[in-house]
């Protein structure tokens, strides 16, 4: 195990500090199948965390709670709703990790959880506030030009722009859970099997294409806010992808995810 951990540091230090093409994967960990164990995980907590969420409305609606009532307060059912299913769907996905993490005998620094040097957690976090502008300012265009796209940003920004307990609840709880949990499946583990089996710029494109396609989900209901968070979560992944690879690390990436976060969080209670 030692040997095998050596192997893998040394690996990274032979590559150049700078590059997204470096030619040495690192040492193997995972098995080939591992990747069906990866999205089995995150396929199993979506139906989970649905079956959670449909659970929570089903329960408040029979309890017939004056402060979550459909009629009374929507909100606070769709909120509820919403934290059953995020909570439901990080704790599957945690212990999916978990349990891949134990059976490949893999350490901290196998999977990112290491030390950085502060310039790639300043790099990320400029990165991903310039992200979060964009992305608002493309969700406004969207809201004016865009009509039926207006009901779906209003649902998507709930948690943000309602009251204050609930915003703390969803921006200082449930998103950095929610992003630790997403960096750790499809960074972690997902773009480190891709990058023993492929050039970096590929495990990149790869991973930030699978942590996107969820929002594709949406096509059904609004194309154009599908396609709008398609673009940002890849965006989201592909910048991941870049700062991990740089900085060998996903601390600079979850933080400056979290930085993100609440800056869009703090951008939608402003724009009230």
């Amino acid at each position: 195990m030692a040997e095998e951990g050596l192997a893998y540091t040394s690996t990274f230090k032979q590559a150049p500090q700078m590059s997204l093409s470096a030619s040495v994967p690192p040492s193997p960990r995972f098995n080939k199948t591992d990747i069906v164990w990866i999205l089995g995980t995150v396929a199993a907590a979506v139906l989970i965390g649905l079956a959670a969420r449909f659970s929570t409305v089903a329960a408040l609606v029979m309890t017939g709670a004056p402060w979550a009532s459909p009629d009374a307060n929507p909100v606070n059912l769709y909120l509820l709703s919403n934290l059953a299913f995020a909570l439901a769907f990080s704790l599957i996905s945690i212990l999916g990790a978990l349990c891949l993490i134990r059976r490949r005998s893999l350490s901290r620094h196998d999977i990112g959880l290491r030390a950085s040097q502060p310039i790639w957690y300043a790099v990320g976090g400029v990165a991903f506030l310039v992200l979060s502008v964009t992305n608002s300012a493309a969700g406004y265009w969207l809201n004016e030009h865009v009509p039926t796209a207006r009901r779906f940003l209003g649902l998507l920004a709930l948690p943000y722009s309602c009251s204050l307990i609930w915003a703390a609840v969803f921006g200082l709880c449930v998103q950095p859970i929610w992003i630790f949990v997403h960096e750790l499946v499809w960074r972690g583990l997902a773009y480190r099997w891709l990058r023993e089996r492929s050039t970096a710029v590929v495990a990149i494109i790869v991973s930030a294409s699978l942590s996107a396609w969820p929002s594709l989900l949406y096509i059904g209901q609004n194309s154009a806010v599908a396609a709008y968070l398609a673009s940002f979560y890849f965006l989201m992944g592909a910048i991941s992808g870049i700062l991990l690879q740089m900085s060998k690390s996903l601390w600079p990436v979850i933080s400056a995810a979290i930085v993100a976060g609440l800056a869009l969080a703090t951008l939608h209670r402003l724009a009230l």
